[in-house]
């Protein structure tokens, strides 16, 4: 691990790299300046060809979006018709030695992309008949098995299209040592949680299924994960540099990940990958390159084929979507739509790496590009950088946008409300992240919507105008929003795409991130107010006025109250250290600092339920004057809150 690094800073980052790529929030076809409906830059072209105007063009790209980010270095390919047309690095992957990116040479983590290296390998062993699609993946499990409690089994082609219905826990998905990395039989029977949805129906992005995956390509090809790719996927596309195995020879050549503050980039430490099938590959963008030109030539790569022309022509095709009018997920691959032309992709984010491989099968076009590093929500490097690279060479001549027919109906209301991205844990205390996934629909006058996303994205809000009873389109870019609703005509989910096709839960205003924030805050204000440093000035004013509490009972609240706050307050203090000093204890299947800290929830609830029954007779004798009852039974209040909050969020009781 590189010195010098503040350890706060790395759990920080560790965390949003997961909040943002395991959910990939980023915004997909970000909204055009020009909103006319025609949009033909002057300095357009169709197709990139001459090897001198695309390198003019991206190196003005690369250094304008990198200046904006803060952006150490960058590495990028581009292929097209069966060949590597253009490929550079850029900046610096090692800020400390001055050591510049090379296309070929300087290894990356390319994260999530990494699932399309295992979906390949799942659709290779499907086309020999040693895998079904459709078959309970039980068939090919022999230590554990997948939790049989909903209708329906869970299949391959739904681990593919992120529909299992698992949940799934994120602070184990990586350590900060390869030592300390998890074998992948213990990450999924110790990660393994109940199924939690109906298989088949809404998306969650699951790191655990595709670990589970690539469990079962070792499972049904009888060798090593990663050395079943090596064999049949990077040494026969000549991808010398790229493993999913962290050999010494290649992290040797990784690129630093870098955080931007205080005017600097501060290295951060290596991360290891528990979850090696769904983001452990190592790799460089010329190897990735020869990838990219496989699947576009539909599975054949220098005459050689790493898969059958109609498997890859059915893996690049739609499997799930949630609504006909939504891009969905491919055998891997999600779909997008910039400009009228689709592209199946796959995004990736780790530890402050940001990467990108998006293809463009109707013009036999892919490019691939990654950063170590920046200020901010880097992955918004990204989505700008495809978005010109598309507008340049393959611009929208016309837009067609929705007939704006509104559906005036009384129930336009219910669609207002908040909204959780559905890929957050149900049955952990990582549900509190959650909170932070949640995005807000208003019902304007018009009947039109607003979208306002998650704070965190710091993104404008989005209008939409109703085109169906279910259906909306975005007034900006065309894309479109899906509700669900119950029997009852309460909706229930959206879906709309942040980056990937994604689902999101309809909660409850009480439920919400937001509220329970604004209550967290007045419950602390509260339990302040009865910490012993103010109870010491409270005393110290009764013994000059030389006043003793009336009665025992009076005693007992005061204390119970003092003892109530303080835990409280102590448990969550201690909570957040243990979270930046001990998570990696959280790879345990009992995490002894955090199973004593999660004690102090269960004593807290005790004594609030004891103090509920010493509070009834203040009341009813009138010990106090009116002021001091209120005030002690909004200390009551506030402790049967955070003891409802507690318990919404799972810190109540050992939830791992």
């Amino acid at each position: 691990m590189r010195k010098n690094f503040n350890y706060n800073q790395l759990v920080i980052i560790f965390l949003a790299s997961h909040l943002f790529s395991l959910c990939t929030l980023g915004i997909h076809n970000l909204p055009d300046d020009n909103d006319s409906g025609v949009m033909i830059p002057q300095d357009s072209f169709y197709g990139p060809s001459d090897p001198s105007e695309i390198e003019t063009f991206f190196d003005m790209v690369f250094k304008e979006e990198m200046e904006k980010l803060n952006v150490p270095g960058a590495t990028f390919s581009l292929v097209k018709d069966g060949e590597i047309l253009f490929t550079k690095g850029y900046g610096l992957a090692n800020v400390e030695r001055g050591i510049h990116v090379d296309p070929y040479k300087t290894t990356f983590h390319v994260a999530s992309v990494s699932k399309l290296f295992t979906a390949t390998a799942v659709m290779q062993l499907a086309e020999q008949g040693k895998l079904d699609l459709y078959t309970d993946v039980n068939q090919y499990l022999t230590t554990f098995k997948v939790d049989d409690n909903f209708p329906g089994p869970v299949t391959i082609a739904d681990l593919l299209t992120h529909t299992g219905g698992i949940e799934e826990r994120s602070l184990i998905l990586a350590s900060f040592s390869e030592s300390d990395m998890l074998s992948r039989e213990k990450f999924l029977s110790m990660g393994k949680q109940p199924r939690i949805m109906p298989t088949g129906k809404y998306i969650s992005y699951s790191n655990y299924g595709y670990t589970l995956l690539g469990y079962i390509v070792e499972e049904v090809s009888g060798i090593q994960f990663e050395q079943y790719i090596d064999q049949h996927i990077l040494n026969p596309l000549n991808m010398q540099s790229s493993s999913f195995s962290y050999p010494d020879s290649l992290m040797s050549r990784l690129a630093g990940s870098y955080l931007f503050t205080g005017g600097s980039w501060k290295p951060l430490p290596v991360l290891y990958t528990n979850v090696g099938p769904a983001g452990a590959l190592i790799s460089t963008a010329s190897d990735i390159a020869n990838f990219m030109i496989m699947h576009l030539q539909n599975g054949m790569f220098n005459g050689t084929a790493i898969l059958q022309k109609e498997t890859a022509i059915q893996m690049h095709g739609q499997l799930f979507t949630q609504h006909p009018r939504l891009p969905g997920w491919c055998h891997g691959f999600y779909e997008g739509e910039i400009n009228g032309r689709r592209l199946i992709q796959h995004a990736g984010d780790i530890n402050n790496y940001s990467s990108l491989l998006a293809l463009v099968p109707e013009e036999n076009v892919g490019l691939f590009l990654e950063i170590n590093g920046g200020k901010g929500i880097i992955f918004k490097f990204r989505d700008r950088v495809i978005k010109r690279f598309m507008d340049h060479y393959y611009p929208l001549e016309t837009r067609e946008h929705s007939t704006d027919e509104l559906f005036r109906m009384d129930d336009i209301r219910r669609f207002q409300g908040i909204y959780r991205l559905n890929r957050y844990s149900r049955l952990s205390f990582e549900k509190i992240l959650g909170a932070l996934l949640e995005s807000r629909i208003k019902v304007n006058p018009d009947h039109s919507l607003t979208l306002f996303l998650t704070p965190v994205l710091n993104e404008p809000p989005t209008h939409w105008n109703r085109v169906d009873t279910l259906l909306f389109q975005n007034k900006s870019n065309g894309e479109y929003m899906a509700f669900y609703e119950d029997q009852d005509g309460n909706i229930t989910h959206v879906n709309f795409c942040v980056e990937v096709p994604s689902n999101h839960e309809k909660v409850p205003w009480y439920h919400s991130g937001i509220f329970n924030m604004f209550l967290m805050g007045i419950v602390l204000i509260l339990f302040l107010t009865v910490t012993p440093g103010w109870q010491i000035v409270w005393l110290i004013r009764r013994i000059r006025k030389h006043k003793k509490e009336r009665s025992i009972l009076e005693k007992r609240i005061r204390l119970t109250a003092i003892l109530v706050s303080g835990l409280n307050i102590l448990f969550l203090v201690a909570f957040i250290v243990a979270l930046i000093t001990a998570v990696g204890q959280l790879t345990s299947d009992r995490p002894v600092v955090f199973m004593i800290i999660f004690m102090i929830p269960i004593i807290t609830v005790l004594l609030t339920i004891i103090i509920v029954f010493f509070i009834i007779p203040v009341w009813g004798n009138k010990l106090w004057k009116l002021s001091g009852r209120l005030y002690f039974t909004g200390i009551v209040m506030a402790a049967a809150a955070f003891a409802w909050m507690l318990n919404y969020w799972n810190f109540l009781g050992f939830h791992f």
